[in-house]
C-alpha cells in the first residue's frame, strides 16, 4: 500500500445499503443515487465541499456507464467534483474473477487526465478487495498527488467485518474522517 493513501467507508456492504446499490447500478436505476450520496456524507459526518483537496471519482468502465446512464461514483462524489481519471484498456468484469485475479486485474487501468493536486479525495461506491481503488489512487500518485483519501459508500468482505473505527486507517479497514488533518 502507498503511504499516502487512507480509506474510509460509511457502511458495510449489507442490506439495505447493498440492495440500494444494486438498484442504483441497474439500467435506469439511478433514481436513488442522490439519496445514497446524501447517506454517504451524512454517515461520515462531513460535507463533501468541506474536505481539503479536490474530490474526484473512480470512473466506471465505459460499457457499464453507457448501460446505467450515469456514473454512480460521480454522483456520490457530489457537486463540485472534478474528473481526474480515465479508464485505459479493457479489464475483465471484476464480478467474474476470483479474489487473486481481482487484485491484479485493475493494475495500470487508470490514467490522470489533467494536473493532479497534492491532496485528492477519491470516491467510489463499493470497496471489495481494494484493488480498483488502489489502481486509481496509484494513477493519482503518479500524476502528483501526495495524499489520497478513498471514500466509499460501502465496504465488503473481511474489511466490513472489522467494524468501524474513529479515524481513517490504511486501505483494508473502515474508518471515519475526523478533521482536515486526516487528509
Amino acid at each position: 500500500m502507498h503511504a499516502g493513501l487512507l480509506a474510509v467507508a460509511a457502511f458495510a456492504y449489507a442490506d439495505p445499503i447493498a440492495a440500494a446499490l444494486k438498484r442504483a447500478k441497474t439500467p435506469g436505476g439511478h433514481g436513488g443515487a442522490a439519496a445514497l450520496a446524501y447517506l454517504l456524507w451524512r454517515q461520515l459526518g462531513v460535507h463533501p465541499a468541506a474536505l481539503p483537496g479536490v474530490r474526484t471519482w473512480v470512473p466506471s468502465l465505459p460499457a457499464a456507464e453507457r448501460s446505467r446512464g450515469r456514473s454512480l461514483p460521480q454522483v456520490l462524489a457530489g457537486d463540485g467534483a472534478v474528473g481526474l481519471l480515465t479508464r485505459v484498456g479493457s479489464p475483465p468484469d471484476q464480478k467474474s474473477l476470483g479474489r487473486r485475479q481481482r487484485r491484479a486485474s485493475p493494475h495500470g487501468t487508470f490514467l490522470a487526465t489533467q494536473a493532479v493536486p497534492s491532496r485528492v479525495v477519491l470516491v467510489d461506491d463499493v470497496r471489495t478487495t481494494g484493488a480498483t481503488a488502489l489502481a486509481a489512487a496509484q494513477a493519482l500518485h503518479d500524476a502528483g498527488a501526495d495524499k489520497v483519501l478513498l471514500v466509499t459508500l460501502a465496504v465488503a468482505g473481511q474489511d466490513a467485518l472489522r467494524g468501524r473505527r474513529s479515524k481513517p486507517l490504511p486501505v483494508g479497514q473502515v474508518g471515519q474522517v475526523q478533521n482536515e488533518g486526516d487528509l
